[in-house]
């Protein structure tokens, strides 16, 4: 069973498991239900899966679209971007040498975890078969992943010194 954890400042929700560890970026939604039920449920597979609280606490009901973008609209790009590395690193700091992030429903906002899910030692990522392909905003192609972000050859020794961009 997940519970609700504090670090750095930052609110999340973990839930332990014994393999390597992943960051869950909730859906524009907030920190709902949903996104805690799929931390129970990659702990049950035996991953170690913490959400930080990207909307510090503000959420919207499904059934109010217009609310979750107004949400995602007010987050703090800088701000979450920094708490999605610190979120990292208090996985690795509860013991998961290898650590990936999953994002939910962020559109543009989610482009920078499928680039560094690489950085983050991460064994997959998500990207469309072809350029055309893309069902979502945000979503790379296969080959802009493969020959401008050169996501093969990321790993965790890869240093990133910033992510820019509009959208990142």
């Amino acid at each position: 069973m997940g519970e609700a954890v504090e670090f750095d400042g930052i609110s999340g929700y973990l839930a332990v498991g014994e393999g390597p560890g992943i960051v869950v970026l909730h859906e524009w939604w907030g920190l709902v239900p949903h996104i805690k039920d799929v931390c129970e449920r990659f702990a049950r597979l035996g991953f170690t899966a913490l959400a930080p609280d990207l909307y510090h606490g503000a959420t919207a009901p499904d059934t109010e679209p217009d609310h979750a973008e107004q949400l995602l609209m007010r987050l703090d790009r800088e701000r979450a971007i920094a708490e999605v590395a610190a979120t990292a690193k208090e996985v690795r700091r509860r013991g998961c040498a290898k650590v990936g992030t999953i994002g939910f429903c962020m559109g543009e906002f989610g482009r920078a975890s499928r680039v560094l899910n690489g950085v983050c030692g991460s064994p997959f990522t998500f990207a469309a078969e072809t350029r055309g392909a893309a069902v979502a905003p945000g979503q790379l192609g296969f080959a802009v992943m493969r020959d401008l972000y050169r996501y093969e050859s990321l790993s965790p020794k890869t240093v990133v010194a910033a992510v820019i961009g509009d959208p990142i």
